[in-house]
Formats: C-alpha cells, structure tokens, sequence
C-alpha cells in the first residue's frame, strides 16, 4: 500500500524535494502527503514538486486548504488579486458574530451557495492543473472541524428547517397528520404554524439531548453534502482519485463518518490517527471497511510515544489500512 510521510515540500525551495525525494524514494517511501499553504508558492512550485515526484514513482495525495478559507488562498488558487473573495466563507454565530467554523483547521460556511461555488472553482482548477500527473491520486478536503451548533445565516436557517420539514414529513408543525402521536410542536414544546417559522437550535437547546442530537445529525449530513460536492467537481476531472475528509471522532461529534462514506462520490477515508489511536482509529477503519472505502491514515507523532509504543500502535493499524503516512517530515531552508 502507500507508505510514506506528511510533507512540507510543497512550500519548500524544489532544489530541496530535488535533493530529498530520491532519498525517500531509496528508504522504501513511494507516498507524500502535500499540503499548499500560502507561504509565497504557488502553482509555478506545486508543478514543479509534482513533476519531480513523478519521475520517482512517488504518489501524493494533496490537502486542499482552498477549505480553510482565507481570501489569500482563494486568490493564489485562481490567480486572482487578494481581496475580491473577502467575506465568502464566514460563519455566522449564534451573537450575530462572524468568523470560521474551528477545529485543526478552519472551514467556510458551508451552507453558503456562493462558498460551494468558489469552492468548486478552486477544485476544478486544480484538477485540471495536476492533470498531466497520474501520480496525484488523491484529495484531502478539509481538516477537522468543530461544526458546534452550526451557522446562523438565511441560508444555513433554510437548510436546518428543510432537514426538519424531511424528518416530520408526514406531520405538520401544529397536527398530528398521521395518527402516531408525534409531531414536530408536540415533540419540543413550540408553537410554530409552518415550518419556515422553526428556528433554529442553539447553545440552550443543548441541554435536551434530544435537540443537541437533531441538531448534530442536521450538521452531519450537511457536513457530508459539502464534503461529497467537492468530491464529485474533482471526480468528474478524474474518477478514479482518492477524495475524503480528514476525520478525527473524538474532537468532533458532529462529523459522523458512516455518514461521509455513504455519500456516492467519496471513496477514501482520510484519519487522524494522532488523535484517534487504537480505539477511535480501528473503529474508523471498520466503518471504511463496511463501505468498502480505502482508509489512509496519517498524523502519527512520535512525542505522544517513545518509539516501541508508537510502532506497536502503527503496526496494529496496518493490516486495516491502505496507505500511512507519517506525521510530521518538517524542512529547514
């Protein structure tokens, strides 16, 4: 399987990769993970690393951190000046306050119509761009994220009561339209007469476990539509790329991955394992497994271990896994 580390490279001097990569290459390592952060590269360098890895054999899979939302990726990724995507991507908070979903990473609004679309734009671009490499065989979107109670805007309210309106289906907010004794008002104690009056549920709500559990699966399953539009733009390039979330269980209830691995377009699995060891990683791995779904892990550092108990661990979660990646490789200037 893939075998090999979590890389810099990409916002390294390509003299460097020159230099390193056959090294690699010669120790058994025919993987690199890359990320493109916007430390002054750009596409000019992304090339040009990826045309050196494919003379060497080497594979990587490419984290896109267009989802981690900042106007400067955007720009870099479409060449386009700074500032003309300002604002696209923020979330709006349960205080009216702006910002990103938090987590590892940073994630847009991914109830936003306009941030799907700058999304998809971002994708396409950089498929078409790594398209003379077959050695770029996968796509990372998004690093975990805290999706907490989700955002407060017209269009998340939309999506939240659209949800709601498909689960009580057979009932109205005021009636029981089917005759089981259940139905919306009666159920959490409201008053609404159509459901586009339902608001949403916020931090109070999280008290009843029956509202923080509707709440979670709405953030889910939207979750998991986001995850699985990216993944249809990039497949539609290229069917057989690798395209997943990174996820991580414990940090983030909200992101269920039964959920991400049913959607039709993602086919890979990508875990934390630094976060979800033993227990969290190899249940992860089984939920893969059910869908039929690669799983690559990565992340492993060797501070939370000495070297025994890291390679006891990594070599329990090998017979599960197709690829490992190795956290962290990091380059000095």
């Amino acid at each position: 399987g893939l075998l090999g580390v979590s890389a810099s490279f990409s916002n390294a001097d390509p003299r460097q990769l020159e230099y390193e990569a056959p090294i690699l290459a010669q120790q058994g390592m025919n993987h690199l993970k890359m990320g493109m952060r916007p430390e002054g590269w750009g596409w000019a360098d992304w090339l040009e690393h990826q045309a050196i890895l494919q003379r060497l054999g080497i594979s990587s899979v490419w984290s896109y951190y267009a989802m981690c939302c900042e106007d400067s990726y955007y720009a870099r990724f479409l060449g386009l000046p700074e500032g003309q995507l300002t604002d696209v991507d923020l979330v709006t908070f349960e205080d009216g306050t702006k910002g990103y979903f938090r987590g590892m990473g940073t994630l847009g609004n991914i109830f936003s119509r306009r941030f799907s679309d700058v999304t998809n734009m971002v994708i396409k671009n950089a498929t078409q761009r790594f398209k003379p490499f077959p050695t770029v065989i996968g796509y990372q979107y998004s690093n975990e994220v805290q999706l907490r109670h989700g955002s407060f805007d017209p269009e998340a309210r939309a999506s939240w009561q659209e949800f709601v309106k498909a689960l009580f289906q057979d009932e109205s907010p005021a009636a029981d339209t089917s005759g089981d004794g259940v139905f919306f008002n009666k159920t959490f104690g409201t008053t609404y007469r159509s459901w586009s009056d339902v608001a949403q549920f916020g931090e109070a709500d999280s008290k009843d476990y029956r509202r923080a559990l509707l709440r979670d699966a709405w953030l889910g399953l939207s979750y998991a539509r986001f995850v699985d539009g990216s993944s249809k733009t990039a497949r539609q390039a290229n069917p057989d790329l690798l395209n997943g979330a990174m996820i991580c269980v414990p940090l983030s209830p909200t992101v269920d991955l039964s959920l991400v691995l049913s959607m039709p377009n993602v086919n890979a699995a990508y875990i934390n394992t630094y976060f979800c060891w033993l227990g969290g990683g190899l249940l992860m791995e089984a939920i893969g497994h059910t869908y039929r779904k690669p799983v690559i892990a990565s992340e492993i550092n060797m501070p939370e271990g000495n070297y025994e108990q890291v390679r006891w661990g990594t070599l329990t979660h090998l017979p599960y896994l197709e690829g490992f990646e190795w956290f962290f490789y990091s380059w000095a200037p």
